[in-house]
């Protein structure tokens, strides 16, 4: 569960501390992430005057693509960060972009959730460290004894060009 009913920290003096177990299998984080395992973890609370410092560990796996040969991948990921949720209270303004404990006293991490999994999705995942990715001519995956189907094909960086020549003549 990502949402849980801080009431009674909210109540509670500076100072008082509360540990939640993270264990959601129906994880909506975002619309461009999409998780292969649960989001597991632990949230530990600590009441502040202004808020609640939230302290979360946990882990899950995304479903990805392999940037050099384009084959679904599974990747696991660790997440860990600190964040303060605060707290409306009568006259105290709160910046619309800080992390809130709802009016109903519900502390939600799935934003947080959502930005910290975006920030710890690898830019280039690869299926394998010594991925070779996908071959040129063909653009068959390059395994161990791949042979191009289009073998016939002209190589180098001017390798477009060749057609053209051989029409314009």
């Amino acid at each position: 569960m990502l949402a849980h009913n801080i009431a009674d920290l909210i109540q509670s003096s500076a100072g008082t501390t509360l540990d939640l177990r993270i264990d959601d299998s129906r994880a909506d984080v975002s619309p461009e992430i999409e998780l292969a395992e649960p989001v597991v973890g632990t949230a530990r609370l600590h009441r502040t005057q202004s808020g609640v410092i939230v302290q979360v560990q946990a882990k899950t796996a995304v479903r990805l693509e392999c940037s050099r040969c384009l084959e679904p991948i599974v990747q696991p990921l660790q997440i860990k960060f600190d964040e303060e949720f605060l707290i409306e209270a009568p006259g105290v303004e709160i910046d619309p972009d800080a992390f809130q404990v709802d009016e109903h006293h519900v502390l939600d991490l799935r934003e947080a959730l959502r930005q910290y999994l975006t920030l710890a999705v690898p830019l280039a995942p690869l299926c394998r460290p010594n991925c070779a990715g996908l071959c040129a001519n063909c653009g068959a995956p390059l395994v161990d004894g791949h042979e191009c189907v289009r073998a016939d094909f002209p190589t180098g960086p001017f390798a477009a060009l060749s057609k053209l020549k051989d029409q314009t003549q």
